[in-house]
């Protein structure tokens, strides 16, 4: 073979992977909707008919900004295939495909067999029951995470069959994004009244010092009773953070924690999350904070201020201004999630905490993995430097335990070391 030929070859080859990349999602193992138009066509010729069916997994995006884009392609999956065995099981006959390559849309082409909208609707509600049935995330009902619209597409000749299809898609998405504006209005709804009648459960979760294995403090934890759709903590913190009731939610995890620990001398120092958006926005008055630790029969020197990264800080002017007034009143700071992707140098030459928490993503595994036990060295060696004490957080093996300690790491938490506990009021 030519030189030539062999690089037309190589090109050509490249130039195929390259559409099949387009037509195929690998994450799901479907089709894009391009690559199904001609079934497509054959299933509306059946009946003159075509049931168009729009499935939407984590249309607010909660999933993808708490624990990442893996967790999403797992729930499209796992939405996809219990969708796919219910439509087997009504012996629906049915094409399945995503919007484009590593959409999170969901399309599907059903025949409903004469039967026009109302045959159409029923197949929309079985596809929202199935799509809900999976645990997607666990903590929280799959049916806040899943969305699903419907349009009905009748054969007009003198349209291409093509547009005719992404008009039904369109028209099937917008009914599934307006089911999902009011899926997050009754979720607001929940969390209001959740709010309103002070309804979360606090735990508290011990922090261990590691050389002599006794408690140092805890940590003060917050979620929604269970049957409240908000039992997932990381995304009732993800979704308040949406609207606004974050501010509200806050003060109220801040003040039951307060009560719960109220003279009981047992919990050590206390650890309280607080986001830098209620920081630097006003939300903090470090003397009302003084007072309410106070009738808690605390010192502000007994508390420390976890602070955790959700969002971008807007104003570090007034951010940094709310640091410097909680440590003259004599509380202390710590940054939260550090090594996480969420929290910055910036924040860390700004705060100058007393404590650093490592996130779990640095720790879970470090036992066998030579990268993070160098990165979490660095860092020891760094908090030392500036005077911050290190809390490895979500130690979970006795091999995980025993590498942290030998790094010097002073302070520990996670499920290995102690479970969360509820406090009873």
């Amino acid at each position: 073979m030519s030189q030539d030929l062999r690089q037309d070859y190589f090109d050509l080859k490249l130039e195929t992977l390259r559409l099949r990349g387009q037509l195929f999602d690998k994450g799901t193992r479907l089709p894009t909707l391009p690559a199904v138009l001609d079934e497509l066509r054959k299933l509306a010729e059946a009946d003159g008919t075509l049931g168009l069916i729009v499935l939407t997994v984590d249309q607010p995006g909660q999933i993808e900004e708490t624990y990442g884009w893996e967790a999403v392609d797992r729930a499209l999956a796992q939405a996809g295939a219990a969708v796919e065995e219910a439509l087997l099981r009504l012996k629906v006959a049915h094409l399945a495909a995503l919007a484009g390559v590593r959409s999170g849309r969901f399309l599907l082409g059903v025949r409903v067999n004469g039967g026009g909208e109302q045959r159409l609707a029923e197949l929309r509600q079985a596809v929202a029951a199935a799509a809900a049935a999976p645990p997607l995330v666990p903590g929280v009902p799959a049916r806040d995470l899943v969305t699903v619209g419907a349009a009905l597409l009748r054969l007009d000749n003198r349209a291409r069959f093509e547009r005719q299809v992404y008009r039904a898609v369109d028209r099937a998405a917008l009914e599934a994004v307006r089911a999902t504006q009011g899926q997050q209005n009754e979720a607001h709804g929940r969390l209001k009244s959740l709010l309103d009648g002070n309804r979360l459960v606090t735990l508290f979760q011990p922090i261990i010092e590691l050389d002599r294995c006794t408690v140092f403090g805890h940590e003060a934890l917050s979620r929604g009773p269970d049957g409240s759709g908000f039992e997932n903590a990381e995304l009732l913190f993800t979704f308040a953070e949406q609207t606004d009731l974050v501010f509200e939610l806050e003060r109220r995890c801040r003040e039951n924690a307060l009560q719960l620990a109220r003279g009981d001398g047992r919990r050590g120092t206390l650890f309280i999350n607080a986001s830098v958006r209620a920081m630097a926005e006003g939300q903090f008055k470090p003397d009302a904070l003084a007072g309410l630790v106070g009738r808690a029969g605390l010192d502000p020197g007994d508390v420390v201020f976890e602070i955790t990264e959700r969002v971008a800080v807007g104003d570090w002017k007034a951010f940094t201004a709310i640091v410097a007034a909680l440590r003259a009143t004599g509380f202390r700071v710590a940054i939260d999630d550090m090594g996480s992707g969420y929290s910055s140098l910036k924040l860390l030459s700004e705060v100058q905490p007393d404590f650093l928490k490592f996130d779990v993503s640095l720790i879970s595994g470090i036992d066998r993995n030579l990268l993070k036990l160098e990165l979490v060295r660095t860092l020891v060696t760094l908090a030392r430097s500036i005077g911050a004490r290190v809390i490895a957080e979500g130690i979970e093996s006795h091999s995980e335990f025993e590498t942290i300690r030998d790094l010097g790491v002073p302070l520990g938490q996670g499920y290995y070391l102690a479970r969360p506990e509820v406090c009873p009021a």
